[in-house]
């Protein structure tokens, strides 16, 4: 696995990649802004992502660690405006949509909105969400008196 100085580190011997998304036929084919990183639900069944919808919208989906089709889990013309996280234990995913913190059940498609629109200027900022180890609170940010603030909300 290491690698020296003349040759970069390699996955361990016998390993495979395998492609999950096929987004080529789409509209807007690809992975999507807000920057993000691909995350996994808890149990490892989910991979999350972002991508536009034939609109330009972000939107959320999951794909199938063992492979399977790309399912679209939100719709609208309020867009993901932020990185995601998982809940540590349930097939959760909190992020930023339509100037508020979301939660997203990502089996049974449902979402809660944990704030509300406040007055301009401090609606949560475009910046990941974050549960907190436990799953009970969320971590996001505000810009209050112009400076950048954490806020905490409870997720249940």
């Amino acid at each position: 696995l290491e690698g020296t100085s003349i040759r970069y580190p390699a996955p361990p011997a016998g390993t495979r990649a395998t492609r999950l998304t096929h987004t080529e036929q789409r509209r807007r084919p690809g992975l999507c802004s807000p920057r993000h990183w691909l995350r996994s639900s808890a149990d490892g069944s989910l991979i999350g992502c972002l991508l536009k919808d034939d609109r330009g919208t972000a939107q959320f989906h999951v794909v199938p660690a063992s492979g399977g089709p790309l399912r679209c889990l939100t719709d609208g013309s309020a867009g993901i405006a932020s990185a995601f996280t998982w809940h540590p234990v349930r097939p959760w995913v909190t992020f930023i949509r339509g100037g508020v913190v979301t939660v997203l059940d990502a089996e049974r498609g449902t979402r809660r909105q944990l704030t509300q629109v406040g007055p301009v200027g401090m609606d949560p900022l475009p910046l990941a969400c974050v549960f907190s180890p436990s799953g009970d609170r969320i971590a996001f940010q505000r810009r209050i008196d112009g400076v950048n603030r954490v806020c905490i909300v409870a997720s249940t």
